[in-house]
């Protein structure tokens, strides 16, 4: 699925790219759709991607040495 170029334009860390810099940008990402509760990534993964989330919420956490959440 392709990735609308007037998405990444309401995106602020584009905010500086050029039409041109917006497309080229667009035709090497993919749209990932996820479920509830699906995992993106976890700690220690290798950071190779730029997630944005054009609908939804994502929850950031990492559990402390007893097992807690903190988010």
């Amino acid at each position: 699925m392709a990735i609308d170029v007037d998405i990444l334009s309401k995106v602020s860390f584009f905010k500086n790219l050029t039409t041109e810099e917006l497309q080229s940008l667009a035709d090497v990402m993919d749209v990932k759709p996820l479920q509830k509760g699906e995992m993106i990534f976890k700690l220690g993964d290798i950071g190779d991607s730029l997630y944005i989330v054009k609908s939804g919420t994502v929850e950031l956490y990492v559990r402390d040495h007893t097992g807690e959440k903190l988010l």
